[in-house]
């Protein structure tokens, strides 16, 4: 039966309901223990794993958001799909879009990298940047400069092959015809992203025309 404590006392067993003292102003607040009743029988209500960070959730719980996770480097993966997560601020509070990175917010925690070639002959599925097996390449911006006099076509794309028009990525399909007086370019601002992990940016050019080709990206896993 529950107990009900007196005014100055304690009751006569372990009570149900107690006060704490506050240490701060002194005040006192009332403790309450939370169950669940079945068959007659009292359970304690405890902290679900909802509330821990990589965790499996069972059934998605409703109303409940963890927050509190402030870093200037991108957060460890948690093991699976359907685990709990925090959600992820920089040392500011600003929340970390992590879909569109580069777009000049503070504490951006992506690694932005450059590659640059040029090359003088025709080239078949050369390698731009290699991707890594568990990595989809972002391409942020590109620079295409061709020079010397000699026309030729080019395509940049991503993929592990050979380049197939109309099946494989591609950031660039065109071609140049540059002369003694003209140097034609292009500058291309992505993102251009990877389809597959592992996928490769290659360049495939058709004639012996001279190109120079710079690119900016980040990598995701």
């Amino acid at each position: 039966m529950p107990v009900t404590i007196p005014a100055t006392g304690t009751g006569t067993a372990t009570p149900i309901v107690s006060t704490d003292n506050v240490t701060a102003d002194s005040s006192q607040v009332q403790n309450v223990q939370l169950v669940t009743v079945a068959g007659g029988a009292l359970t304690r209500i405890t902290a679900g794993t909802q509330y821990i960070e990589d965790t499996a959730l069972g059934a998605a719980p409703t109303g409940t958001a963890i927050m509190g996770y402030a870093s200037s480097v991108v957060p460890t993966a948690v093991s699976a799909d359907g685990d709990a997560v925090t959600v992820w601020a920089n040392r500011s509070g600003a929340i970390i879009p992590v879909n569109a990175p580069h777009i000049g917010l503070n504490g951006d925690p992506w690694t932005l990298i450059h590659e640059g070639a040029t090359y003088t002959s025709a080239q078949t599925s050369t390698v731009v940047v290699a991707g890594g097996a568990s990595e989809k390449l972002v391409v942020t911006q590109v620079q295409i400069q061709a020079y010397g006099t000699t026309s030729f076509t080019c395509q940049v794309y991503f993929g592990t092959g050979a380049f197939s028009r109309g099946t494989s990525r591609a950031v660039f399909d065109g071609e140049f015809a540059p002369s003694a007086t003209s140097k034609p370019g292009v500058v291309m601002s992505g993102p251009f992203i990877s389809g597959t992990n592992g996928d490769d940016l290659m360049i495939t050019t058709v004639g012996a025309g001279s190109v120079t080709v710079n690119v900016w990206y980040y990598v995701v896993i």
